[in-house]
């Protein structure tokens, strides 16, 4: 069972937050997502995978493969689990241009903002 908020920090650059907000999980992101730190991310978000996830990437200012897999393996356990994933992330910001450029845009929900998330229906 998780507190409301769970902090967890790896390094100085890399901090990931998860709030229970109801009708959604919150991640929130901060610094680096790479091959040091996509396992913490997955472990935060392992045992919410039948919950309606939103990860917010706003603060994050470098992803590689290791974190996108990542969010592919966070969208698809969410999917199988009746749960599903919303990714926050503004036009130009590091995991838009890296999700772009992957060629994966098309394979998550987006949002420029978390105020445009909307309860699960």
């Amino acid at each position: 069972m998780h507190s409301p908020r769970d902090k967890n920090v790896i390094g100085p650059s890399f901090k990931v937050e998860t709030t229970d907000r109801g009708h959604a999980v919150h991640v929130v992101v901060s610094g680096e997502i790479d091959i040091k730190t996509a396992p913490e991310l997955e472990a935060a978000i392992a045992d919410r995978v039948s919950d309606h996830l939103v990860i917010d990437v706003n603060d994050v200012d470098f992803i590689d493969s290791t974190g996108l897999r990542a969010l592919v393996v966070a969208k698809t356990r969410t999917g199988e689990n009746g749960g599903s994933l919303v990714i926050v992330a503004p036009d130009g910001s590091a995991v838009l241009r890296t999700i772009r450029l992957a060629g994966m845009a098309a394979d998550f929900h987006v949002v420029a903002h978390p105020d445009e998330v909307t309860a699960p229906e």
